[in-house]
């Protein structure tokens, strides 16, 4: 299972913070017509703008009352720099497992906190922060990656 590729085609994501839409459409392409990509973020700017990549395979989402409506399991989650506006991380992320298949993963890239101006407006996540608070959540860290700069680079799986 360690070679095996987090996405492929015919997985299943949730993009949570579509970040302007840096990674949505690349999903699709790897998926392809049997996968599924489904995106998710609060800013309804963004959301407006990955709503109107038209392919059969990404469909925009939106919560309700908390839930969300996702047909079948996921096989990754992803946020790319959208953790750090979660409130009670550790809940959230617990509550999520339920939607991963007993094999999906959990990818954070998150800026960590470095001296840098983000860190200074508060947009950023120590590593370690992230580790604690996704062990305590019910994931383990499963791989690291080290190239992003100033940047985590995270996969988790389920315990």
């Amino acid at each position: 299972m360690e070679n095996q590729k987090l996405i492929q085609k015919g997985s299943r994501i949730l993009e949570i913070g579509v970040n302007k839409q840096t990674f949505v459409k690349s999903f699709s392409d790897i998926v392809g017509k049997d996968g599924r990509v489904y995106y998710f973020d609060v800013n309804r700017e963004e959301l407006n703008k990955a709503s109107r990549i038209r392919r059969n395979n990404i469909r925009p989402h939106y919560l309700f009352g908390g839930e969300y409506k996702i047909k079948g399991e996921l096989d990754l989650i992803f946020l790319n720099e959208s953790y750090r506006y979660f409130k009670n991380r550790s809940e959230y992320f617990r509550y999520m497992k339920k939607y991963l298949s007993p094999f999906g993963k959990v990818v954070i890239i998150q800026e960590d906190s470095l001296p840098t101006l983000n860190f200074l407006l508060g947009k950023t996540v120590k590593r370690k922060t992230i580790i604690d608070e996704m062990v305590d959540a019910g994931f383990r860290l499963r791989q690291e990656h080290f190239f992003l700069k100033n940047k985590s680079f995270l996969t988790f799986e389920r315990i």
